[in-house]
């Protein structure tokens, strides 16, 4: 029986070093992970949203995921050029005693109205041409004065397309009357002043589209 009471005891003595053991070396491999830190948080721009304190360790995948993606799309948008169409009108004012306007010119009636058109009564188209020009090209218009037009290129304004033009006009006599660099919305018009030919003031109507 002694001989037996021995035998346990060194039984359960072994056991209980080999579950000590198991333990330490949990410990031991529990200790050897690195220690969890909370991760950093930051503001990031992800395409046109700004998101604000971000988990980056959790979601660094998606947020490079999306960034790339959204500035692939910018990019997408900025190599996308595109020409400007543009009508040029020419006309003539006077002031004759008789009201009389053009029928191509019944859509800027209104402006027409307006000083300092209103001081004329009478509306000739005189010439037309539509143009399409490239992004950094120009354009020239001559009938009675001559117009140059330079397109600078698009930006977007409220998720509008707007035109950057430089606009030259001389005269009948070639002087330079006007120069001026505007930027309008697609499909604007604008009407200019090209001096006088003769007895009449001449006039050009430019509207600009992006195709």
């Amino acid at each position: 029986m002694r001989r037996l009471a021995r035998i346990l005891s060194a039984t359960l003595l072994l056991v209980s070093a080999n579950v000590a053991h198991a333990a330490e070396g949990g410990r031991a491999k529990q200790d050897a992970r690195p220690s969890a830190r909370p991760m950093p948080s930051t503001t990031m721009q992800v395409g046109k949203l700004q998101v604000g304190t971000l988990r980056l360790g959790a979601l660094r995948g998606v947020l490079l995921a999306e960034s790339s993606g959204g500035a692939v799309e910018a990019a997408g948008k900025s190599a996308r050029k595109k020409d400007a169409s543009c009508e040029v009108v020419e006309f003539h004012a006077s002031k004759t005693g008789a009201k009389s306007l053009d029928d191509k010119l019944s859509k800027w009636k209104a402006e027409l109205d307006q000083p300092p058109l209103s001081a004329f009564d009478t509306f000739k188209v005189t010439g037309a041409k539509s143009v399409t020009i490239a992004a950094g090209g120009t354009s020239s218009v001559q009938i009675t004065a001559n117009l140059t037009l330079l397109f600078k290129g698009i930006v977007t304004e409220n998720d509008k397309d707007r035109l950057q033009l430089e606009v030259t006009i001389d005269n009948a006599k070639g002087k330079r009357m006007y120069r001026s660099t505007t930027t309008q919305d697609s499909g604007a018009s604008q009407i200019l002043s090209a001096g006088k030919s003769g007895d009449a003031n001449v006039f050009f109507v430019v509207t600009c589209s992006a195709q």
